[in-house]
């Protein structure tokens, strides 16, 4: 990831126009969700961070074709603030949630073993 970012920042033909293309196909992707759920902003994460000052545009540009309602709202495509593992660091904490919440979920081990 970091490599092709920093070919496409030294503006590298074809890792721009793969990351064209990354663009295009996450524009028709979200579009209908777009059109769906209104969001206020459209938030780029894990290792599509590292790629958003080129995709973003490109998203935002075809959204404003492709959804209905982009006449009267622009979509922000923005790159994540949050650290880079963000989304392994949720599923992390979510497997054990339940279980910190309510301890007595955990069957007790049987003694004598």
């Amino acid at each position: 990831v970091d490599r092709a970012a920093e070919a496409a920042a030294h503006g590298v033909p074809r890792v721009l126009a793969a990351l064209d293309d990354v663009g295009d196909a996450l524009a028709v992707a979200l579009s209908a969700a777009v059109s769906l759920f209104d969001p206020e902003a459209i938030v780029l994460g894990g290792y599509l961070t590292a790629f958003a000052p080129w995709v973003a545009p490109r998203i935002e540009a075809q959204l404003q074709r492709q959804v209905l309602g982009s006449r009267y709202v622009a979509y922000a495509v923005e790159a994540s603030a949050a650290v880079p593992a963000a989304s392994m660091l949720g599923a992390g904490w979510a497997a054990p949630a339940p279980v910190l919440a309510d301890p007595l979920l955990v069957p007790p081990l049987p003694l004598g073993r």
